[in-house]
């Protein structure tokens, strides 16, 4: 399931655009229930029409050691 959530909007007037977006699952197999969380903060600072910074910073979480 994933999910986001806008907290600023530079096209409504805030001095940059902010973000929240998380994921999570499970495995659904009886031998292992193991799950991971996913997140992302979203920042973009627009300051021309062509040119526009990002700043996203992610975190994940596994319930198995292997992440790939």
């Amino acid at each position: 399931m994933e999910c986001t959530a806008l907290f600023f909007s530079q096209p409504r007037g805030d001095a940059l655009s902010a973000a929240l977006r998380l994921s999570f699952g499970r495995v659904l197999a009886p031998d292992d229930r193991s799950g991971y969380v996913f997140g992302e903060l979203l920042n973009t600072r627009e300051l021309s029409k062509v040119f526009s910074v990002n700043l996203n910073p992610k975190i994940a979480l596994s319930g198995s050691e292997n992440l790939l």
